[in-house]
């Protein structure tokens, strides 16, 4: 139905109403309703059906006040929906901190947040170092860690060194100091990933500068997220039970009875269920150097196939299973 451009109304609407003027019109004629929506006609209090003209500017006083109200009240709406948006993204932010990770530039901010989350520590402290340090930094981490160990004794504590450190002064001092107030030290040939991690909820792993395994640290990465520190922990675990206590003492074997550790890693993933060509490409190495170890590996076992080979390296009386942990281990022929 077509409106009248100045009013918004139909032709009918304004007939209507001049009708309705002074006298009573039937509520279902044409234009009726849209004069009723506006507030342009009143009942009848003696004809429910019937309806009279209201002065257009009552009617329109009261649609502004009605159109106030309704603008107020959207804008209290507004002020709540802005309000909650704001409350809400704080909560959002404050569980993606708790529940995420945060970038440390610097070693200064890594061993100042290390500083803020050992004290809080309760149940379980794990360390793995598989390079070597500076002897400052084991020197403060001696103290960091005995503080810890005297304040709260009850805590599982275990750090895993590489072999190599089983003759570093520094590292020899700091396992003399901890080891009686409770840490347990192992030490693991090879490479291992370098991760603290406190009470199965914080972790912490080297900022690379080039992003590589063994790039140069520029801080570390604080990781709070439950599902990434747990499956943390689970690959720490794996490397403690490969790992060799730093009580224990290698018995050197002779020459012809040594492997190397590019043999250890080969049987690690030949043992992983790779296959030559696949672990070649993993340990950045040709086929043929492969065959050449795997061969070498079966004149010291004294077999003739590499299915032979694998349980001979598995049952080795002091060899672990899962992986190489690089020990100088024998043969059943040497040993």
């Amino acid at each position: 139905m077509a409106k009248d451009h100045a009013g918004g109304l139909s032709a009918d609407a304004i007939q209507l109403y001049r009708r309705a003027v002074g006298r009573t019109v039937d509520g279902s004629a044409p234009g009726a309703a849209e004069l009723i929506a506006g507030g342009l006609l009143t009942g009848s209090p003696l004809a429910p059906d019937r309806f009279t003209a209201v002065d257009p500017r009552d009617a329109e006083r009261r649609r502004i006040a009605r159109l106030m109200g309704a603008l107020n009240e959207a804008a209290a709406e507004v002020r709540v929906a802005a309000s909650r948006a704001e409350l809400l993204s704080d909560v959002v932010a404050d569980v993606s901190a708790a529940k995420g990770s945060e970038v440390l530039e610097g070693a200064d901010a890594a061993n100042a947040r290390i500083s803020e989350v050992l004290p809080e520590t309760r149940t379980s402290y794990r360390s793995a170092q598989p390079g070597p340090r500076p002897d400052t930094v084991v020197h403060r981490a001696r103290g960091r860690d005995s503080a810890l160990f005297r304040l709260r004794p009850q805590v599982l504590r275990r750090g895993i060194y590489h072999d190599a450190r089983r003759h570093d002064p520094a590292v020899v001092e700091y396992v003399r100091t901890v080891a009686p107030l409770g840490m347990q030290v192992r030490t693991l040939g090879g490479v291992f990933p370098k991760v603290m991690i406190f009470d199965r909820a914080h972790a912490f792993v080297p900022l690379r500068e080039d992003g590589r395994a063994a790039g140069r640290t520029r801080g570390a990465v604080h990781v709070t997220d439950p599902l990434v520190v747990d499956a943390l922990t689970i690959i720490w675990d794996i490397f403690w039970e490969m790992a060799l206590p730093w009580e224990e003492e290698r018995e050197p074997e002779p020459a012809e009875c040594r492997v190397t550790e590019r043999q250890r890693q080969i049987m690690g993933q030949l043992l992983a269920g790779r296959t030559q060509t696949q672990l070649a490409e993993r340990l950045g190495i040709s086929t043929t150097v492969v065959q050449q170890d795997l061969a070498a590996l079966r004149k010291m076992a004294g077999v003739s196939t590499n299915f032979q080979l694998g349980p001979w390296w598995v049952q080795h009386p002091r060899f672990r299973p899962i992986t190489p942990r690089g020990e100088e281990i024998g043969s059943g022929a040497c040993a």
